[in-house]
């Protein structure tokens, strides 16, 4: 029983140290940057199940199972500023 226990506490230990990547902060995503001209394509390898653009400052849609196209809905934004956030 001591050994069951001394292993499980080092099972514990060993997986406590491993770093943690469920939370990012804004800082840490990958930047995405839409050109007001031009219609950006995000196409990925597996279908898209669920896409929600939550903000008024960005139009798309899905037109295929695998591809989302985004434009920004308005003109005259800095480089830089961020429009929306995509998960």
């Amino acid at each position: 029983m001591k050994i069951i226990k001394t292993i499980c506490i080092g099972v514990t230990a060993a997986l406590s140290s491993l770093p943690t990547f469920a939370q990012q902060t804004y800082e840490e995503l990958e930047q995405l940057t839409v050109n007001e001209q031009v219609t950006t394509v995000i196409t990925a390898s597996e279908p898209i199940r669920f896409v929600d653009i939550s903000t008024d400052k960005v139009v798309g849609d899905q037109p295929i199972n695998n591809t989302i196209r985004l434009k920004p809905k308005e003109t005259g934004h800095e480089d830089g500023e961020v429009l929306a956030i995509v998960t």
